[in-house]
């Protein structure tokens, strides 16, 4: 049987670069199978440079037969907050070459990062402006920066629709960030396969119309891999669905009267309403 398997963040350039460069045998073999898109596989994938999103769509344009099945985000990333990518990102959103904003957000993981807050929230302001404006989906990168999202959920719940990208606060801020109006959706990756206690109990509790799940590919590797390929998006979908039916046999709002084939169906409508594809 084919299920609806929908990665909401993943970087098509860097895990060219790990499997094989614009090489399409390689990057097939080393993807799962995964591309093409089968019927109903659909992926975004974020770009943080000039370069970066040029490659991507040379790649898409000469290998691709389900473009249709590929979201694209364009984003200032807030580890490298240049905003000199700002015209290059409007004149994309003008173009209609991207749906998503984002990487977007704060980084204050380290002090590295933590020194460079004013150029992250310059760039986090220009990116909001934009995503409102041309109704476009922001997605959310935030390390040690729940704060901030907080300080900013009054323009957040303007914007058409915010995917936090590998959620990392509890559930109780999720659905505090739902209860102010944001139309929010929050995704999950491979932590969940490795103990992430926060992340595992937001799939379980969280609303399933405010998930999506992710593989953030080719990082965000378990502890014995080298890279993530895009195939382990059915990984991550099969042990969320059985969180998700652990948590509804003990009587919480889980699967317990749903299938497989249908929770995936249900994780796809968000991915669609969240990205328009």
């Amino acid at each position: 049987m084919e299920f609806d398997f929908c990665d909401a963040h993943f970087h098509l350039i860097p895990f060219l670069e790990i499997s094989g460069g614009n090489n399409f045998e390689n990057f097939s073999k080393n993807s799962g199978d995964f591309f093409p898109p089968k019927k109903n596989h659909y992926f975004c994938t974020c770009a943080h440079s000039k370069e970066e999103f040029s490659r991507q769509e040379e790649f898409l344009n000469s290998y691709f037969f389900c473009r249709e099945k590929i979201a694209r985000a364009f984003g200032i990333h807030p580890q490298d907050p240049i905003l000199e990518n700002a015209d290059f990102l409007e004149g994309l959103l003008k173009e209609g070459k991207i749906g998503a904003v984002g990487e977007a957000g704060f980084d204050f993981f380290s002090d590295e990062f933590k020194g460079n807050a004013a150029a992250q929230e310059d760039a986090w302001n220009v990116q909001l402006q934009l995503a409102q404006e041309y109704g476009a989906a922001l997605v959310v990168h935030a390390r040690r920066a729940a704060h901030k999202i907080f300080e900013y959920t009054p323009k957040l719940k303007k914007l058409r629709a915010v995917v936090f990208h590998s959620f990392a606060g509890s559930a109780a801020d999720a659905r505090s960030i739902l209860r102010r109006g944001v139309n929010a959706y929050f995704s999950f990756g491979k932590p969940i396969l490795n103990g992430a206690k926060k992340a595992i109990f937001c799939v379980k509790f969280l609303p399933a119309e405010n998930l999506l799940f992710e593989t953030d590919a080719p990082f965000q590797t378990l502890r014995w891999e080298l890279a993530t390929a895009p195939s382990d998006i059915a990984r991550v979908y099969q042990c969320a669905f059985e969180m998700r039916c652990l948590a509804g046999r003990r009587g919480g709002i889980g699967e317990k009267d749903f299938s497989f084939a249908e929770f995936c169906a249900r994780v796809r409508k968000n991915f669609s309403a969240a990205f328009g594809i």
